[in-house]
Parts: structure tokens; C-alpha cells; sequence
């Protein structure tokens, strides 16, 4: 049995929707200067209250999530994302990536902190989030020299 944490699902903070709403998105960046946020990722924060105590687990997803905010385009995620949103566990550190599929153009591509594969697949749906399936990642993870349980 899993013991599911909720630190993963704390509200995000984006800099585009404050300038939607008429606010200075540049407070975002003040607030990360008085450590009241964290950047997870460029225009995506989270509240900094209790960050220390969030599992290295739970920040993974709270990236993983920051990065879907950014997308056009609902991502698909892959291996060791794909793995770690079906709860399955890691050996060693979690990736310092966070891995998606994409169809179209082949090979794999890495660029702030995302890495891309393009192969065919929809994937499915996991905790609001489209994934592979275990069946999927698994193979991928081993595929890419990266030790699973």
C-alpha cells in the first residue's frame, strides 16, 4: 500500500494569470526574493511555507505539474515521470527531468529541464495527468540506463 501525500497538490501561482487579473506578476519575483515562494519553474511558483519538509517525492510532482501549466499542449508523460505519477517506486534519486512524449519529429530533445521524445502514443489518463502505462515506463526507464524497482 502507497501512503499518498498531499504536499504534491499544492496551488500553483503563475505569473500570467496574475497579469490577467490586472496584478504586477513582478511580485511573484519579490515574493521569491522574502522566501514566501518557490520557482519551480520559469512564470510557476509554490508557497514556500513548510518547502523543507516536502518529500523530494512531492516536489518531482509539483514540478511535474508546474511543467503542464507551461505546455500548449496537454502533456504526455514518459519514463521516469510516467513512473513516478503511477506511484511505482525509485531506486537512487528522482531525475533531475521531467520526461514527456511528443508526437511528430523523432529523437530525443532536452532543454530547460524538460526532456522531450517523439514517438507515436496518446497515452493515459493518471491523476488528471496523461501518462504512459507501467507496462509502458518501465521498459523506458530500463531503456534509458536508469535502475527500477
Amino acid at each position: 500500500m502507497t501512503t499518498q501525500s498531499t504536499a504534491g497538490w499544492r496551488p500553483l501561482q503563475r505569473s500570467s494569470e496574475l497579469a490577467l487579473v490586472g496584478e504586477n506578476p513582478r511580485s511573484l519575483h519579490r515574493a521569491v526574493a522574502r522566501q514566501q515562494l518557490v520557482r519551480l519553474r520559469r512564470g510557476v511558483f509554490v508557497d514556500a511555507a513548510e518547502w523543507p519538509e516536502v518529500s523530494e517525492r512531492d516536489k518531482y510532482l509539483l514540478r511535474m505539474r508546474a511543467v503542464a501549466a507551461t505546455r500548449k499542449v496537454a502533456p504526455v508523460f514518459s519514463h521516469q515521470s510516467a513512473a513516478i505519477l503511477w506511484g511505482l517506486p525509485m531506486i537512487g534519486s528522482l531525475p533531475r527531468e521531467v520526461h514527456l512524449m511528443a508526437a511528430g519529429r523523432r529523437g530525443v530533445h532536452s532543454k530547460n529541464g524538460v526532456a522531450m521524445e517523439w514517438r507515436a502514443g496518446s497515452g493515459t489518463l493518471r491523476c488528471g495527468r496523461r501518462t504512459f502505462a507501467p507496462c509502458c515506463s518501465k521498459p523506458d526507464c530500463g531503456r534509458n540506463g536508469e535502475r527500477r524497482a
